[in-house]
């Protein structure tokens, strides 16, 4: 690839032949050229460029390393030398020649983007991101660096942003199917089917030959259900490749489901007979088993244990099939084989193996293993479900237990202690009734039926034990304890913690009391009384994950950010299950701007609870505050997917969209947050940020009104009020508002920064700088105050001071276009045109469009001198706001300096027409007339200077003949 700063001239020969593609004649003709001119640069570049057509990369590197010796500052054949070192895997090389490249030519964004992917290729990838940001800041339109960007970014694991830069590809370049395919990719991974499903479309109506696209899609679809929709892209990719092994693979998977078993185990052996899988002799099996032949099943899990040994879902169908053949014993061998390869399948693990041993008549074992995967589950009501097709030995009929008839409560106490624990609720309750029979006085009989009911969550009948309990003895603190339990899953706090703190005055000790009216007075807010009664419940068990959890929870409300993490980081050494250990944990990380460890945490909750709505909004809020906007919107619309109505997620995806700059999107998504939550002061504010950045300042404003009209007071709302009213050029009611925001605020930057800005649109320049050298207490580096400080410093003509302050802003940036055209405009005042023209060169080297910068370069140049140069960039002005003025009145008077009269005529012309209230150009429009001999035209023209200004002092003191003018 060529750079446009760096055409090298060479033979038309070579050229003809290079760009036919005929690269052995262009490596001829250069041989010929090389033998004439040993130093023609641009023969030796060709023949690089022929020879690295035809990979000949070893060969080419010598062409470019000889072109560099002999014209070293060549940065197209130092980029190509780079990229030769690329292809031969010489990557620190690559990395030193591209580097030399940019020293040549820092623009050149062909070898920032192949700089990333050595980079990529390393395996250093925030390199390889920073590489791909600098090729599209020098070229934005350079759509393999977006590309490369997006995979880059997927490798760290940031798909949202991912996904932003494959869509900056596609507006550069629609056709772009490798970059649909990833979006679509991106999308599936992150389970958003819909948009992964457009994506994948786009790719196919782009590219209709693209497999990859059809298998995808059908894979989405089959995650959908849309199992006959998924067949069919399916099929269509095997149009393109009939024996492609993941199709059939995936397309077997689909039979499956639609329960046509040998359509799938023909597509499985089909698969098989190109590509040999343990994954696809598993699924193999599975077909066979769906039909009953259960033997080859076998074989085929046997096939696919010995080809993977950890494909641990393999073990749980082996065992059914086994089961199914009426091979207990195995099948029972085999489970405890599965508990040790996979934990996680426990649940149905233990169910299963319930059964078989039920159908062995080992009940009490069976029992045993149905209360485990209860437990596991925890679910504790259901009843375990013996239908399961086993081969029950019909004859054997089994009798029913004898009720067992004790002689004591105590017995019968103790009794139901045991069935509890084997998790026999309701037996352990008809053991208590027969011992509140034998001793209808024992309060702790009730307590124990009050603790089962409470778990059984029959709350009434909780509570009626409870104060039979203590009714009976009131001294009983686990009594109390239970009975504020109950009152607590009742949401009737305040009867809790009156409970609980009964509790605690008849047993200080009662460790769970004091960790429950810890809880409660959480959640009645009144956090400093819960941090005390948590702190007495740590002081009798100091390593109570619960209490720890409360302890940490209750400094974060207190903002005691790093003390909650202390006692928050002991609770997840000793429970690493509690989802709401690491989000609290998150929240204190996220509060001291630990980001990277807040995201950490909200990710291991979601472990937990993949769904839990509190934690997928802490999540899109940490990857927001990260800058992974892309990330953070893909947060968002995944938690509208479950909660399509949440009103707060809206506002969220807005704020996102906001800092994305998709500023209709984010209108829209705050909207439908108002529309749920009209009166959201937060979401109004938002709004109205948007609003104005939108430049829509009256509906801001009406915007900010509105959330005013909730919060007068709110101290961020009036300032944002004063900076839209300073944008409608209602400067004094902005001063107003603006005082009303500080009186809230007195530390907030901005505020003074917008009261600063209001007084100098007032030329109010004292007070002004009083204001902005306030908000530069605050935060010495902001640039907007900054330069807001330099244009009063201007107007106030301290013109030294003014320069200091944009030295400061320059070297904070050194590419702020606005300050160096205002220190050009300084130099210009000052009368130092050549020091001028310095600065405003390089103002306009970072924005080409700015037109002020355009016109102070007009006005160094005219001092130089410098005429025709002068109207070039006066020209460049008129380019940019063809109803500019003041560039006509320059221009003309440059024009009539030239003596070019007629042209400097049609430029004061303009100049009138768009204002005809310029005397100036009236003026010396009648000074043209008047040396031209058109007197009658020169005094109308003067007649019209003194309509405007009757004490125009040139024509006062020389009515006839006005000198000649220097009007700058």
């Amino acid at each position: 690839m060529m750079n446009d700063n760096h055409k090298i001239q060479g033979c038309s020969n070579e050229q003809q032949s290079h760009a036919l593609g005929d690269y052995e004649a262009t490596i001829r003709l250069s041989n010929e050229a090389l033998r004439e001119h040993p130093q023609d640069v641009t023969a030796l570049y060709r023949k690089g460029l022929a020879l690295a057509a035809l990979k000949r990369h070893t060969e080419a590197l010598s062409s470019f390393e000889q072109a560099l010796e002999i014209d070293p500052n060549n940065a197209d054949i130092s980029y190509h030398q780079g990229l030769a070192l690329f292809e031969l895997g010489r990557y620190e090389e690559a990395i030193q020649a591209f580097q030399a490249t940019l020293r040549l030519d820092s623009s050149y964004a062909a070898a920032y983007n192949t700089q990333g992917l050595v980079y990529q290729d390393l395996e250093q990838y925030e390199e390889a991101l920073n590489a791909f940001d600098q090729a599209l800041k020098s070229n934005p339109e350079h759509v393999s660096a977006a590309y490369n960007k997006g995979l880059v970014l997927l490798k760290l694991d940031r798909p949202g942003d991912a996904i932003a830069a494959f869509d900056q590809a596609l507006q550069l370049n629609p056709a772009l199917s490798a970059a649909s395919y990833q979006k679509g990719l991106t999308y599936f991974h992150l389970k958003d089917y819909p948009e992964a499903l457009a994506a994948f479309d786009q790719v196919i109506t782009k590219t209709p030959d693209f497999l990859e696209a059809y298998l995808y899609k059908g894979i989405t679809l089959h995650l959908q259900k849309r199992y006959e929709d998924a067949l069919h892209a399916f099929d269509s990719a095997l149009q393109l490749e009939p024996e492609c092994a993941p199709v059939l693979a995936n397309k077997g998977e689909t039979l499956l489901e639609l329960k046509r078993y040998q359509e799938a185990l023909d597509a499985f052996d089909t698969a098989l007979a190109h590509q040999e899988d343990a994954t696809l002799l598993y699924k193999r099996g599975k077909a066979l088993a769906e039909l009953n032949r259960f033997h080859e099943a076998l074989e085929a899990y046997d096939a696919a244990l010995e080809a993977n040994p950890d494909l641990t879902e393999v073990y749980a169908n082996k065992c059914t099939a086994l089961v199914a053949l009426g091979r207990y014993e195995e099948a029972l061998s085999l489970y405890d084989s599965v508990l040790r390869l996979n934990p996680a399948l426990a649940p149905t693990i233990y169910n299963t193996k319930a059964l078989v041993l039920q159908a062995l008549g080992r009940h009490e074992e069976a029992l045993s293993s149905q209360k485990m995967a209860q437990t596991l589950n925890g679910n504790l009501d259901d009843d375990l479900d013996f239908e399961y097709e086993l081969e029950d030995d019909e004859d054997e009929e089994e009798e029913d237990e004898e009720p067992y008839h004790f002689t004591s409560a105590q017995e019968a106490f103790r009794q139901s202690e045991i069935l509890i624990e084997h998790f026999r609720y309701e037996d352990a309750l008809d053991v208590l009734e027969q011992a509140q029979q034998l001793d209808a006085s024992d309060a702790l009989i009730y307590c124990r039926k009050a603790m089962i009911y409470y778990t059984l969550g029959d709350n009434e009948e909780a509570l009626q034990a409870c104060e039979t309990a203590i009714r009976l003895d009131n001294t009983l603190a686990v009594a109390y304890r239970y009975q504020g339990l109950v009152y607590k899953e009742l949401q009737r706090f305040d009867e809790a913690l009156e409970a609980f703190e009964k509790a605690i005055e008849r047993d200080p000790n009662e460790e769970i009391a004091w960790q429950e009216k810890g809880f409660i007075l959480r959640k009645l807010k009144r956090d400093k009384e819960a941090l005390e009664a948590l702190k007495e419940a740590l002081r009798l068990n100091p390593d109570d994950p619960w209490a720890l959890r409360e302890h940490g929870w209750v400094l974060n409300n207190l903002l005691r950010y790093e003390e909650a993490l202390v006692s928050l980081d002991k609770a997840v050494e000793l429970n690493m299950h509690d989802k709401y250990i690491y989000q609290q944990r998150g929240f204190a990380l996220k509060k001291l701007k630990r980001y990277e460890e807040a995201l950490d945490c909200y990710e291991e909750a979601l472990l937990i609870d993949p769904v839990n709505l509190w934690t997928l909004q802490e999540r899109a809020v940490v990857l927001r505050l990260l800058g992974r906007f892309g990330d953070a919107l893909a947060a968002c619309n995944h938690i509208l997917q479950l909660e399509p109505n949440d009103a707060w997620t809206f506002q969220e995806k807005g704020f996102v969209l906001r800092k994305m700059k998709r500023f209709d999107e984010a209108l829209d998504a705050l909207n439908t947050s108002l529309l749920l939550n009209p009166h959201d002061v937060w979401t109004l504010r938002e709004k109205g940020f948007v609003l104005r950045q939108m430049k829509r300042n009256h509906e801001a404003l009406d915007t900010y009104n509105a959330a005013l009209e909730i919060e007068p007071n709110d101290a961020w709302t009036l300032r944002e009020k004063g900076w839209v009213l300073n944008n409608l050029e209602r400067y004094t009611d902005a001063l107003r508002t603006l005082e009303r925001a500080l009186l809230q605020d007195p530390n907030d930057e901005y505020a003074y920064q917008q009261k600063g800005f209001a007084l100098r649109k007032m030329k109010r320049y004292d007070e002004a700088l009083r204001a902005l050298n306030t908000a530069l207490t605050l935060n010495a580096t902001d640039i907007w105050t900054l330069q807001e400080k330099g244009w009063v410093l201007r107007q106030l003509k301290r013109y030294d001071e003014s320069l200091d302050t944009y030295d400061l802003i320059l070297k904070l940036d050194p590419t702020d276009a606005w300050t160096l055209r205002e220190k050009g405009w300084i130099f210009n005042i000052l009368g130092h045109y050549e020091e001028a023209l310095i600065w405003l060169n390089k103002a306009l080297r970072f924005s080409s469009d700015d037109k002020y910068a355009y016109q102070q370069k007009g006005h160094a140049l005219r001092k130089l001198k410098r005429k025709q140069e002068a109207l070039e960039a006066y020209d460049e002005v008129l380019r940019l706001d063809s109803k500019y003025a003041d560039a006509y009145f320059f221009k003309g008077l440059i024009l009539k300096e030239l003596r070019e009269y007629d042209d400097a005529l049609d430029a004061f012309d303009e100049a009138i027409e768009l204002n005809p209230n310029d005397e100036e150009a009236l003026y010396h429009k009648g000074l043209i007339h008047r040396a031209l001999g058109h007197d009658s035209m020169a005094e109308d023209a003067f007649a019209q200077v003194l309509r405007l200004n009757p004490n125009h002092k040139v024509l006062r003191m020389y009515p006839k003949d006005p000198p000649k003018i220097d009007f700058f």
